[in-house]
């Protein structure tokens, strides 16, 4: 690494939380009940709309599997599911041992999310390491207009922790996340939340399996104490 990293954002979904897994749960529910010839979701298709608003998402999904359905039903109808589900999510592996010990060497850490700030609450009810730690600095969809890969969402966390892009580290688990991280002049760790997301011809700083994997020396963080687990 040429530059200082002084400040750490994070994505949320398939990257501190083991989410995707439920929204694919859910969108798979909406294809089994609503097309007149369901079935399996694939690859090509979550390569389409993960990591993009719930509003591409559900377009992606009503037109690749003919659902009798306006937008804004399916996104209601994909709501109400996902929040019976959200709390059941888990931390991915690796994710809080990185969180809390950036926290804990105070750089300054944030999240930036497609989510609404409302599923946020839902998805963080057994969570509270993350609202201890980046609580403030919690950036969701509600607060941007143009979502990933436009890097609005990363330039506003920047923003929120007072340091220059070119500065900052991000952590991403989808290819739009990864590009909007790029567009927006920043470091980029590639953490692919399943084959669909993982592209070699992304210029990522690293793209490894999982956080597990990280070496925060590689980027000018202090390293792990050697007895941490």
């Amino acid at each position: 690494m040429s530059l200082e990293i002084k400040a750490v954002i994070f994505d949320v979904d398939g990257l501190l939380l083991d989410t995707e897994s439920l929204y694919l749960q859910v969108d798979q529910s909406l294809v089994n009940d609503y097309s007149k010839e369901p079935r399996k979701i694939t690859s090509r298709e979550r390569k389409l709309y993960v990591g993009t608003t719930q509003q591409h998402s559900m377009k992606v999904i009503i037109e690749e599997f003919g659902l009798p359905l306006t937008i804004e039903e399916a996104i209601e109808i994909r709501a109400e599911r996902l929040q019976k589900v959200f709390p059941t999510c888990k931390e991915m592996p690796g994710a809080r041992k990185l969180v809390e010990h950036l926290f804990k060497n105070k750089i300054p850490i944030a999240t930036a999310t497609s989510s609404s700030r409302r599923d946020m609450e839902i998805k963080l009810q057994n969570h509270q390491w993350i609202y201890d730690s980046m609580g403030k600095n919690m950036v969701c969809g509600d607060d941007i207009t143009n979502h990933k890969p436009n890097p609005e969402i990363f330039l506003l966390a920047a923003s929120k922790l007072n340091i220059d892009p070119q500065y900052c580290l991000v952590f991403e688990d989808s290819i739009n996340g990864i590009k909007a991280g790029i567009n927006a002049g920043m470091n980029t760790i590639h953490v692919p939340s399943g084959e669909d997301q993982r592209d070699t011809s992304l210029k990522s700083s690293e793209m490894i399996d999982s956080i597990e994997d990280f070496v925060p020396e590689k980027y000018t963080l202090l390293p792990y104490e050697k007895n941490l687990n």
